[in-house]
This record gives C-alpha cells, sequence and structure tokens, in this order.
C-alpha cells in the first residue's frame, strides 16, 4: 500500500520569471552602448563624407568707403570658388506605372561649378527622365526611398562629372 505521503505534490511552486532590477539594468547598458557606437559610426561615415574639414577664414580687415571698387570685385569672385549649394527646380512627373501616380521632389546640390544654375538644370532634367521610368511598387517604403536615394545619387554625380558632391532631397511627395 502507498502512504499518504508517497503521492506527487499537485501543488508545484511556480517558477520565478525573468532576473528582475539587474537583468533590467543589464539590458538598458547594453542598448546605451550600441546606441553609442552606432551614433559614433554614423558620424565617422558623415565626418569622410563631407571631407576635410576646412579652417575657418579670417575675417576680413575693415573696408575703407574710398577704397578702389575694382579690388571688390576680385573678391566677389574668390568668394564664389569652392563648394556651393545650389537649389534644383522642382521636379514633378508621373510615374511608369500607375501612370496615374505623380512624384513630386524639391532638392538641392552641393557642388562646385562655375555656371551653378546650368548644371542644377541639367541635374533636374536627368531626375525627371529616370523618374519616368520608376513605378510605385519601386519607391514604396523605408528601403523603397533608400533605393531611389541612393540612384539619384549616383545619377547626380554621374551627369555632374565630378562637380557635384552630394545631392539632399528636401522633399518628396508620392500622390
Amino acid at each position: 500500500m502507498a502512504k499518504k505521503d508517497d503521492k506527487p505534490d499537485d501543488k508545484a511552486a511556480p517558477a520565478k520569471k525573468g532576473g528582475g532590477v539587474m537583468s533590467t539594468i543589464l539590458a538598458m547598458v547594453i542598448i546605451t552602448g550600441l546606441g553609442v557606437g552606432a551614433g559614433g559610426l554614423f558620424g565617422i561615415q558623415a565626418a569622410q563624407k563631407i571631407g576635410p574639414h576646412a579652417k575657418p577664414a579670417a575675417p576680413a580687415p575693415a573696408h575703407d568707403a574710398h577704397a578702389d571698387s575694382g579690388k571688390d570685385n576680385h573678391k566677389d569672385k574668390d568668394k564664389k570658388k569652392g563648394p556651393q549649394l545650389v537649389s534644383l527646380p522642382n521636379m514633378v512627373t508621373n510615374l511608369a506605372s500607375p501612370e496615374k501616380v505623380w512624384i513630386r521632389i524639391e532638392a538641392a546640390a552641393v557642388m562646385e561649378s562655375e555656371e551653378p544654375e546650368r548644371l542644377a538644370a541639367q541635374l533636374a532634367e536627368d531626375i525627371v527622365a529616370y523618374l519616368r521610368t520608376v513605378t510605385l511598387d519601386q519607391v514604396q517604403g523605408g528601403s523603397g526611398y533608400q533605393y531611389l536615394k541612393e540612384d539619384l545619387d549616383e545619377r547626380v554625380r554621374l551627369r555632374g562629372k565630378g562637380k557635384v558632391r552630394d545631392l539632399i532631397v528636401q522633399s518628396f511627395i508620392v500622390e
């Protein structure tokens, strides 16, 4: 015969859940470390893309009101050298598929060009020609936008023949 003490205990103690405060703190430390590391890598990549930091120019000496104006014109020409942020004309076109869907992009380009307005117009024409070949499926979602941005960057750099450093998309609307 079995004794009353030999039967199994139906009311087993429930297992403890989680590690409590220490596991929460450890998780927060790990997430913070990953965030700091990702931010640092982004900063390094951004610094490499921008290029070496130029030292700020020395302040211009005080200008005499009676000075020769010919010297001022020469200074204005020197100021135009170097990279400039040039706004591209607004671009509106329909997509390849479906044809009733329109896209509007406002953008600017960082460029070093003697004729920035002319190059900006050429870049806008090239972007519109490319957008007419794109389907709605290709630009949907975050990854679609990322691929479109990469394609536009590549086209702008090729069309700019080394004079365009970057394309900045200011607005992107699909309707």
